[in-house]
């Protein structure tokens, strides 16, 4: 019934669930050379609307994309007045997410996406369509040439394993606002092993996982990880991927103590130190030792500060996931610690035109940017890009105001945090902070005044201008 439905062939579904990646020929794609890839992934109607809702949530505008083709629709259900069969549609297939063409989708496999693989008619046939090889030869073309080491011009300064674990704090990229590429790091963190994406499934598959922090959509990660494998996860343009930083409120805490902030990074973190949970670093100095007297003012102060953004996440995503260009908030720096895969990194000056590298909203995602022409005709208008390939066990460091965007070459895991220091300037973050965030700015500002009066006095007596150098790249000279 249903090979009559679609008018294509479906292969047996293979047995072993819990294997998603298997190769297999039938004897005509053996007569044609061609391979042909089976997944043996259903994902349930619940699992189905769950990855439909964060979809709808994360690229709304991709809704309009199907309305665009409700014109088809309608054709196509035209066919029930001849007496044919309505298709049976779950209405989880959002087409708007396959748009750019990354994965050549067949008609079979397009009817297969629409009924869902999960469904009563599919169990009880079992059976699953075929994704060809040849559908990804797209982006199987894509994915080598960014496998390829950067050329030289354009790759940033790395720093081998034994410097990087000697650097002081606020080391000399941070104060020259510069990428870097930091190795040796995960030397000591069982985050190597538990932080894998096959390893926190087993511990932590039926916990729900956030996609971001602009909405509270989440999946477990069972599901999720099903979803990576299954014909939708493998056609997506840009898969969903997992940005959690809501990790201390069940058993997912002891992650955090699974690695360690590098020692280069573990200055006190300007925003968190406003909010008390501070790391201690070399400018202790500045604090008044005098807590005890006022301890109850402390109280009451640390009630009336206002909530600071997360500052930490654990990301998961598959080939083709990624973040499209943006700027980190707030003026901070961040560290991204890779943990499993590959990803592919361009970053962009301080100070970069964004409609000139296609930075916009809504975001483009990193997959359509790289295979759409943005990518070429960015890096030829920018001879100051920064471009890296990170594997496993290295740490790139981004610079506060640099615009970026990471592809995800392979199933990628990794930790990264944001963080705030005096550097480049406290003028910068003030500017940042004021536009995005304009309720802390004022509790900000006076804390530092108080607790970190030294930073104030760099920052000029005014501490009010947020642009006086806003249009420089360099630290300015009173912070060196």
């Amino acid at each position: 019934m249903l090979q009559h439905f679609c008018g294509f062939s479906f292969l047996p579904n293979l047995s072993a669930r819990n294997e998603t990646k298997q190769k297999q020929k039938s004897p005509t794609a053996a007569a044609m050379g061609e391979d042909r890839i089976t997944r043996d992934v259903l994902l349930s109607p619940d699992e189905r609307y769950d990855v439909w809702e964060i979809k709808r949530v994360e690229r709304p505008h991709l809704m309009d994309f199907e309305n665009e083709e409700e014109e088809d629709d309608a054709e196509t259900d035209a066919g029930a007045d001849n007496g044919e069969p309505l298709p049976l549609v779950d209405g989880c297939d959002l087409r708007g997410w396959r748009r750019s063409g990354l994965v050549d989708v067949s008609p079979c496999t397009r009817a297969a996406l629409r009924v869902g693989q999960g469904c009563t008619l599919m169990r009880r046939e079992s059976q699953l369509p075929v994704l060809s090889s040849r559908s990804l030869s797209r982006w199987n073309e894509l994915r080598a040439r960014l496998l390829a080491p950067p050329p030289p011009c354009r790759e940033p300064a790395r720093i081998g394993a034994r410097e990087a674990v000697a650097l002081p704090h606020h080391p000399w990229f941070e104060r020259e606002n510069l990428p870097v590429v930091l190795e040796g790091l995960t030397e000591t963190w069982r985050a190597t092993e538990t932080c894998t994406l096959s390893s926190l499934v087993e511990a932590f598959g039926e916990t729900q996982w956030r996609f971001s922090d602009t909405h509270g959509a989440t999946m477990a990660l069972s599901s999720y990880q099903k979803y990576v494998g299954s014909l939708e996860g493998l056609t997506d343009d840009a898969p969903l991927a997992v940005y959690d930083s809501q990790l201390e409120g069940d058993g997912r805490a002891s992650l955090l103590g699974d690695y360690s902030v590098p020692g280069c990074f573990a200055a006190p973190d300007l925003f968190r130190a406003m909010a008390g949970d501070e790391i201690k670093g070399d400018d202790d100095d500045d604090v008044d030792d005098d807590s005890e007297d006022d301890s109850d003012d402390d109280e009451n102060e640390n009630e009336n500060r206002p909530e600071l953004p997360p500052y930490r996440w654990i990301l998961i995503g598959p080939a083709r996931s990624g973040t499209g260009l943006h700027i980190d908030p707030l003026g901070t720096h961040a560290w991204v610690t890779l943990l499993e895969g590959a990803k592919r990194w361009v970053l962009f000056p301080y100070g970069t035109d964004p409609s000139s590298i296609g930075m916009g909203d809504p975001q483009v995602p990193s997959a359509v940017w790289f295979s759409g022409g943005w990518y070429e005709r960015a890096l030829e208008a920018h001879p100051g890009a920064v471009e890296v390939l990170q594997l496993p066990g290295e740490t790139v460091y981004v610079p506060a105001g640099w615009p970026h965007l990471v592809l995800n070459l392979d199933l990628s895991t990794a930790i990264t945090h944001n963080y705030a220091t005096e550097f480049p300037s406290l003028e910068r973050i003030l500017g940042a902070a004021e536009r995005e965030e304009p309720g802390l700015v004022s509790a900000w500002r006076d804390w530092l005044r108080k607790e970190r009066p030294s930073f104030c006095e760099k920052a000029g007596a005014s501490f009010g201008s947020s642009a006086r150098r806003e249009g420089s790249l360099a630290p300015p000279s009173d912070a060196e």
